[in-house]
């Protein structure tokens, strides 16, 4: 089932679970939105070697959505490349792969891989901030964006009400608007 979430002149859609292109390419044509967000558990890790040979689909399949509802696709995937492993956010547009930006902060010390750039996205209605897993609970990260950006799109892996409510907490200290996109569930707020 497609959530919808109205910031401003935004319209996210939010798609939670496994990504069923049918349903969501339906529910679009019932209410056109400004851009599609997915959770941790639209895929299975994604191999990005095995992507670009061709061997795995992932990727062409988000840009293949991004083409058949004409609107951006904002996907979190736990990628791999060689011996690295990330947690990713795949940018889809046009039917195209436009960008893959990944968490910049891994304060759990997990097996993921750390980047250096927070992301915010220009659309046709706003500015959307990304921020993945860990970089959603540090301060510094929302202070960065929110004078930037329309909204800030969390994207949390797993499914936990206290992640949620610590997203909360944030969007409210710089007063901006948000979504949280978990595993199972989604939320969002003018953080006011």
């Amino acid at each position: 089932m497609l959530l919808y979430a109205t910031i401003g002149e935004l319209v996210l859609g939010v798609w939670v679970g496994k990504i069923k292109e049918r349903e969501i390419v339906q529910a679009v044509r019932e209410k056109e939105i400004s851009a599609l967000l997915c959770s941790f558990a639209a895929f299975d890790t994604v191999d990005l070697v095995m992507e670009k040979e061709g061997e795995s689909v992932s990727l062409a399949r988000l840009a293949n959505l991004s083409h058949a509802i004409a609107c951006p696709v904002f996907c979190p995937v736990r990628t791999e490349f060689e011996d690295e492993k990330r947690l990713s956010v795949v940018v889809c547009n046009k039917g195209k792969v436009m960008d893959i930006v990944d968490r910049t902060t891994n304060v759990l010390d997990d097996e993921f891989e750390e980047n250096d750039k927070i992301k915010i996205y220009s659309i046709t209605e706003g500015r959307i901030a990304v921020l993945i897993d860990s970089d959603a609970f540090l301060p510094r990260n929302w202070q960065k964006v929110s004078k930037h950006s329309s909204v800030v799109i969390s994207f949390l892996r797993g499914s936990c009400s206290i992640a949620r409510d610590g997203v909360w907490k944030m969007a409210k200290d710089e007063e901006v608007p948000f979504v949280c996109v978990d595993e199972k569930a989604m939320e969002w707020g003018m953080g006011k």
